[in-house]
This record gives C-alpha cells, sequence and structure tokens, in this order.
C-alpha cells in the first residue's frame, strides 16, 4: 500500500470513528437518566451473579428486590434467563456494590465491542462506515447487554479459525452459550462446513460449561429454567423483535405458532443448503448462519441484531451478487432499526431483509451458472464464485 493510500484509508477510519462517536452520545443522550443509574439489562446479570447457588436464580420476586436495591425500582421483564455456569462466572462483580460492577460490566462489553470493529473493519473503510451507522451496535452498548462480549468470542473464534486453530476456536465457541438461542444453527453449519474439530472443541466446552451448571445449581436448574423461559413475562414487545418470531406476529397474528414454526423450517433448510453448496467458503457459510440463527431465535431485540457485524466482516471480501448486498446493505441503514419501534408493519423490515438476504444468495442469475463447455474438466481447481 502506498502512502497516499495509506493516508487516505486513515482519514476514512477517522471519518468512522468521529461518526460513531457522534452516534454514541445521541443514543447516550436519549437514555442519560437509565444509563447512568444502570437500570437496564445489566440488572438481570448482577441479579443472577447474587443469587446464583441458591434456590432463587430463575425467581422473578428475588430479582426484582436486587432490582429495587440497586436502582430503586424494578423492571419488570429483566430477570436473569442465562444458563447458571454464567451468573457462576459472574460471581466477582456480584460481590461489588452494583454501580462499580455495573461500570466495570460496561467498559468490558466497550472493549470487546471496540477490539472486534479494529480486527475487522480497519482494511475496510466502506464496512467500518457502515458499522459507525448501525443502531444495534449503540443499543447493545449503551442498554447493559452483553452482546459486545459475544462478538468478542465470535471474532476471537473466526481468528483462531483463520490460524488452523479449530479447537480452541470451538472452546471459544462454547462461551457463546450465554446466549445460545441466537446459534441454533451453529453446530449443524460446522460440520458440514468440514470443521470437525471447532465441533469437538465446542461440545467439550459444552460439557465443561454444563458440569459448571450443575455445580454451582444442583439438580434441579433445568426444571426451573424452561418454566421462566416460558413465563411471557421475560418476552415483552413481541412484535418489535427482529427475527421470525416478530414478523409472524405482525403479518399473521391468528396463525403465529405453526406459521414460525413452518417459516423457521424453511429458512433452517435454506440456510443449511446454502452452505452445503460450497463448504470450501466457511466464511460465507458462517455469514450466513448468523443471519439464520437471528432469524430463529424465539427472543431477540434491536441489541441482539449488532451479531449482523460479523455477517459483515465476514462477506466484506465476498463475491455476493447485488441480490444479497442489497438488502444487507439496507438492514444496515439507521432508519431500518428506527423502525423497528414504529407501527406495524414497519417492525418486521429487519426480518424481511435478513429474509431477502438470505434469497439472494440462494438465486443463482444465468450467469453466475457453470458454462456447459465440455473444455472445463474436474480438474479444475479454482475456487467458484460466491453466489
Amino acid at each position: 500500500m502506498t502512502r497516499e493510500m495509506g493516508f487516505k484509508r486513515n482519514l476514512a477510519l477517522l471519518a468512522c470513528l468521529l461518526c460513531g462517536a457522534f452516534w454514541l452520545a445521541v443514543y447516550a443522550v436519549k437514555i442519560e437518566g437509565r444509563l447512568l443509574r444502570g437500570a437496564n439489562d445489566f440488572l438481570q446479570l448482577y441479579a443472577g451473579s447474587r443469587l446464583v447457588g441458591t434456590p432463587q436464580l430463575y425467581d422473578a420476586e428475588s430479582a426484582w428486590r436486587i432490582h429495587r436495591q440497586a436502582v430503586g425500582y424494578f423492571l419488570p421483564s429483566v430477570v436473569y434467563t442465562r444458563p447458571p455456569f454464567y451468573a457462576w462466572l459472574l460471581r466477582p462483580l456480584g460481590r461489588l456494590p452494583y454501580r462499580q460492577a455495573y461500570w466495570t460490566f460496561m467498559a468490558l462489553n466497550f472493549a470487546a465491542m471496540g477490539w472486534f470493529c479494529w480486527r475487522f473493519f480497519r482494511r475496510h473503510p466502506a464496512a467500518a462506515f457502515l458499522a459507525a451507522c448501525f443502531p444495534p451496535l449503540y443499543v447493545a452498548v449503551l442498554v447493559g447487554n452483553d452482546v459486545g462480549l459475544v462478538l468478542g468470542l465470535l471474532g476471537g473464534a473466526v481468528a483462531l479459525m483463520e490460524k488452523k486453530r479449530d479447537f480452541a476456536a470451538g472452546l471459544l465457541l462454547s462461551l457463546c452459550a450465554i446466549k445460545f438461542h441466537l446459534f441454533l444453527l451453529l453446530p449443524a453449519a460446522l460440520w458440514i462446513l468440514g470443521r470437525r474439530r471447532v465441533v469437538a472443541g465446542g461440545a467439550a466446552g459444552g460439557a465443561l460449561l454444563t458440569a459448571l451448571s450443575f455445580f454451582a445449581q444442583g439438580l434441579a436448574w433445568p426444571r426451573q429454567y424452561l418454566a421462566i423461559l416460558r413465563s411471557p413475562t421475560v418476552h415483552p414487545l413481541i412484535e418489535r423483535m427482529p427475527n421470525l418470531h416478530g414478523l409472524m406476529l405482525n403479518l399473521l397474528p391468528a396463525y403465529e405458532l405453526p406459521a414460525t414454526a413452518a417459516a423457521s423450517l424453511c429458512v433452517a433448510a435454506a440456510v443449511l443448503w446454502l452452505i452445503s453448496r460450497d463448504p470450501r467458503d466457511w466464511k460465507t457459510g458462517l455469514a450466513f448462519t448468523l443471519i439464520g440463527g437471528l432469524l430463529l431465535s424465539w427472543h431477540s431485540y434491536t441489541q441482539d441484531a449488532a451479531l449482523l457485524l460479523l455477517v459483515l466482516a465476514l462477506l466484506q471480501q465476498s463475491r455476493m451478487t447485488a441480490a444479497v448486498k442489497l438488502p444487507l446493505a439496507i438492514a444496515f441503514l439507521p432508519l431500518t432499526f428506527w423502525m423497528v419501534s414504529s407501527p406495524a408493519p414497519w417492525p418486521t423490515l429487519p426480518a424481511v431483509l435478513m429474509l431477502l438476504t438470505i434469497a439472494g444468495a440462494l438465486w443463482k442469475p444465468r450467469s453466475a451458472r457453470p458454462a456447459a463447455n465440455p473444455a472445463v474438466t474436474a480438474t479444475d481447481s479454482s475456487p467458484a464464485p460466491a453466489s
């Protein structure tokens, strides 16, 4: 790279950084009161870190009591809904006063998100600009959610996979079980992609985390956990979820459950078939696996869509057709996720764009299909363009 090109790239990245600082300030001002008090998603993690090892880990009343002690009132839907091992790992934060624990967690979350963006976007200013304008990024950081930590784990796993350290990558991916509902297709996809050692590492890590959950919470926690997951209290505003669940509630409210189940089966089949067409291109396969996981998740909100940042990072060098690039680019426009809070049917827009991205990858225009040329033999090992 010439000095002039390097200067232009650094200038573009500086512009992205300033843009990101602007949007971070805008979102922070909008929720200043709750942000400074810590009256947000971190309350559930703090409650979990205080209640782990007791029969009240998944008891809403016990969580609300900790809410009142921390911020003066309680948030009804913000109760602990994660596996016990995560609460056990968060115990050091639970020993701190709430404000100290909150700002320590925020710093860790922000650092993980910052590292991820630097690692994957510093050489790609155009993608960095899309990331800098992406509302879920700021929502995830500012509402005390841990999607930043998950992105850091995913980014670390991808970096290890690039270095062929697959078993270590799988161990790191197993920690993403703190939000396992967003990765339902991942084990099957990695198997199809031929990354069997990643699957083995994930299975080993998952076994250790499961054992830790039983060690921390005893034998009764699976039943208690399922009970809290079934509670409608922890699933507010379903119509604003950027997934198939929210989409079907908006479009077909009378047939929400069967429509969601049918659409989920179709999306799962489409994604797995899509990645099986070219298992050598594991980055593209992983990108569509993440999109499929977001759509299939029964419980996801705007902040969870921050995982699309990794999709952008994985696809930024892929030779995608316009049918894939266009809906994905629209999904990164600020207006798309601002619509989530609008009246129906606008909250469905993110899910529709993700579905169109998958559909665009499934469709191969005639020019992209291999020509019927007898001169092309099976020995041609050049990689096929991604669809």
